[in-house]
This record gives C-alpha cells, structure tokens and sequence, in this order.
C-alpha cells in the first residue's frame, strides 16, 4: 500500500509539472 501511495504521488508531482508549462500556460492566456 505504501507504494501505491508513492505512485499516488509522483503522478500528482507530473499533472502539476505539465499543468505549470509554458506552452499550457501561453494557451490559457
């Protein structure tokens, strides 16, 4: 269970790495 969390996290760590790009946030404006 304690890795499923690690991965919980890590993919929560990468949606806001994507979420934080330049590119996306040039869309957005």
């Amino acid at each position: 269970k304690s890795l499923d969390v690690v991965g919980k996290i890590r993919r929560e760590i990468q949606n806001l790495k994507l979420f934080r790009h330049p590119h996306i946030i040039k869309l957005y404006q």
